[in-house]
């Protein structure tokens, strides 16, 4: 299992720098600079899920010595649905600021909207997967995680060189998107149709109902001042759509943690 880790590992490394290989070789040093500081913002995305699977390594690895499927499951589906809420949330912040962070930035980077847009919609998708990857190389199948690592170099090689010559930097994004994509749902498929879990319900169809509400009432927000706009801005689409997940109790750790602060706030009054 060790020499199988070490692979993935590398091949998570490898990943992570191919893009801006091929930036530069097609398009110069400046576009990588321009891309970087696009996709920083994505990233946001993948913080909740990466504290997430570092938790839950050894409890999965103790669920399978045991073959305790029922609390793999549990943790599997809380993880999809905490991680795509918290997910969300970030989407459709970076949504509705997306003019107010050009605002901040030079003229040069406002050809990079459509990369923080598309590597942020792959890393969500990617998130809503819970902690698929960790499920998996804590399981008999371990040797198949490494394999799907390969599987996403190859899809990102194959869709690099296709679109970053044709669009650019959004190229580059267009094809990190996809490959995330198709890599985080051939772990779905692998872990549904060998042990029968998988992580999506009805939540994930109300989560994402109430974030195109709060998306619509950010985006149709008058333009008001830079700082004003994106602290009014924000706040609302965090209000509404944060409201609307603890009201239908759409995720119960989410909730937990929401009733934890408002017993505190009690005592503490």
């Amino acid at each position: 299992m060790s020499l199988f880790g070490i692979l993935t590992g590398i091949s998570t490394v490898t990943l992570t720098t191919l893009d801006k290989l091929f930036i530069n070789t097609y398009l110069g040093e400046a576009e990588v600079g321009i891309y970087s500081i696009a996709s920083y913002f994505a990233v946001m995305i993948t913080l909740p899920g990466r504290s997430v699977s570092k938790i839950s390594i050894p409890f999965l690895a103790e669920s399978w010595k045991k073959n305790d499927l029922e609390k793999i499951d549990d943790m599997y589906v809380r993880s999809s649905v905490s991680q795509y809420a918290v997910g969300l949330l970030i989407f459709i912040g970076l949504l509705v600021n997306i003019d107010n962070i050009f605002r901040l930035l030079p003229d040069i980077y406002s050809k990079s909207a459509a990369v923080i847009v598309l590597i942020s919609f792959g890393n969500l998708v990617s998130g809503s997967a819970g902690v698929n990857g960790v499920v998996l190389s804590t399981s008999p199948l371990y040797r198949y995680q490494t394999w799907l690592m390969f599987i996403l170099i190859g899809l990102f090689v194959g869709t690099s060189l296709i679109f970053i010559p044709l669009f650019g930097i959004t190229g580059a994004a267009l094809a990190s998107m996809i490959s995330n994509i198709i890599y985080s749902m051939l772990g779905v498929l692998l872990t549904g149709t060998r042990f029968g879990l998988w992580p999506y319900s009805m939540v994930h169809l109300k989560m994402t109902l109430v974030a195109l509400a709060a998306l619509a009432a950010g985006y149709f927000l008058p333009q008001m001042p830079l700082i004003t706009d994106i602290i009014v801005r924000s706040l609302l689409v965090t209000v509404i759509y944060t409201a609307g997940v603890l009201f239908w109790r759409l995720s119960d750790d989410l909730n937990g943690i929401a009733e934890s602060f408002v017993e505190r706030f009690r005592r503490r009054r």
